[in-house]
């Protein structure tokens, strides 16, 4: 558990919020986390351990994202997938997922990769391209707000054990 409460937690990392929206880039986005970080007053040692690595490493809006993609295009040709593909699907999903580059439109490039990787049309799965702006937003807010309260619950974690 973190000393903060959602809102004003929420309230105070508006800065970060935005810049994902407007950037839609986790590397772009990391030197405003890190001032929200100071701003949260989280202990330097650890923010500027937890952010770089988490903006690297934490894909989960990319997972859901890829996962969507793949449903999508599934549902709309018409395959459907035996109780055996889904452990290809979640391998395969994990490791694209953290391949991604923190760059705007990076995840639809692995997404359409996901998709031929599983023999599905590819364009079926471009028709996601025309809202992909919309779609990254959400991935780059989720991935990296997800690294701000990793960062508040380590730092909470560190202060447990002084």
């Amino acid at each position: 558990m973190s000393d903060y409460r959602p809102w004003p937690f929420l309230r105070a990392s508006g800065s970060l919020w935005a810049t994902t929206a407007a950037t839609t880039s986790s590397l772009a986005s990391l030197s405003v986390g890190l001032e929200t970080a100071q701003r949260l007053k989280l202990p330097r040692g650890v923010y500027s351990f937890v952010l770089p690595l988490g903006a690297q490493l934490n894909k989960d809006g990319t997972s859901v994202m890829l996962t969507a993609v793949l449903l999508f295009t599934a549902q709309a040709a018409g395959v459907s997938f035996a109780p055996a593909d889904f452990v290809t699907i979640l391998l395969l999903g994990l490791l694209l997922s953290h391949g991604t580059g923190g760059v705007p439109g990076g995840g639809f490039v692995v997404a359409l990769v996901y998709v031929q990787a599983l023999n599905l049309p590819i364009e079926v799965a471009a028709i996601v391209g025309g809202i992909y702006r919309l779609v990254d937003i959400s991935n780059t807010t989720v991935n990296i707000m997800g690294d701000m309260v990793g960062a508040s619950l380590v730092a909470r974690s560190e202060a447990s054990r002084a």
